[in-house]
């Protein structure tokens, strides 16, 4: 199976993506290997390689209503994952200062959309540690809302990304989201406490008045 180069992102901190075109007789669960090779001054190479599998192309679906959500699911993600928390941030370079300022971010494969939200993310991660102490009967209603709101914003970043007729590059573009999907996780970090507190004395005094 060929692949022909279809467009790359600037090397920066050691690192280099690139996005390759499959060729007209390219199938769905064809497996294969992707090999990267680098020519040393002296001669002498270095190389690297991947496997792969190829998933079913996404079909089109009629457009929809704005504001419309897809089905989805919501998943807790950490930089233990490896290939997978690498495969939504590449750039952190195993800097758990940086790692802990990801939020949350959609991966779309084989028909399926899934949002990986960040558990090292600094915001939500302090709260969790805050509630274990303070309230563990808040927790889970805490992460069920963080999860769903910043869920919903997820997939409607997905659905409006920002145009490319602006002239930014892919690199800043991606740059402008990150930064979007922090500011609202912080937010929704406050909104969800502020939920898991009030429905925390409702339940209280609903018991008080039994």
């Amino acid at each position: 199976m060929r692949a022909a180069l279809a467009t790359r992102a600037p090397l920066r901190g050691g690192r280099i993506r690139w996005w390759l075109r499959l060729g007209p007789n390219a199938q769905a669960k064809q497996e294969g290997e992707v090999i990267a090779t680098i020519t040393k001054p002296d001669g002498s190479q270095m190389s690297s390689k991947v496997l792969f599998e190829l998933l079913p192309a996404q079909e089109k679906e009629a457009k929809k209503a704005a504001g419309y959500v897809p089905p989805f699911e919501i998943k807790p993600i950490s930089p233990a994952d490896g290939e997978r928390w690498n495969a939504l941030w590449s750039d952190d370079h195993d800097d758990p200062e940086l790692q802990a300022k990801h939020a949350y971010k959609v991966l779309q494969g084989g028909g399926t959309v899934t949002v990986f939200y960040s558990t090292v993310f600094a915001p939500y991660k302090e709260a969790v540690e805050g509630l274990k102490v303070a309230s563990a009967a808040r927790l889970p209603i805490f992460e069920t809302n963080y999860q769903i709101w910043v869920g919903y914003h997820a997939i409607l970043q997905s659905q409006q990304p920002i145009q490319e007729s602006s002239g930014a590059s892919d690199e800043m573009l991606e740059q402008i989201q990150e930064i979007e999907r922090q500011t609202v996780a912080r937010v929704q970090v406050r909104q969800a406490l502020r939920i898991a507190e009030l429905l925390e004395q409702k339940a209280i005094h609903a018991e008080a008045k039994s």
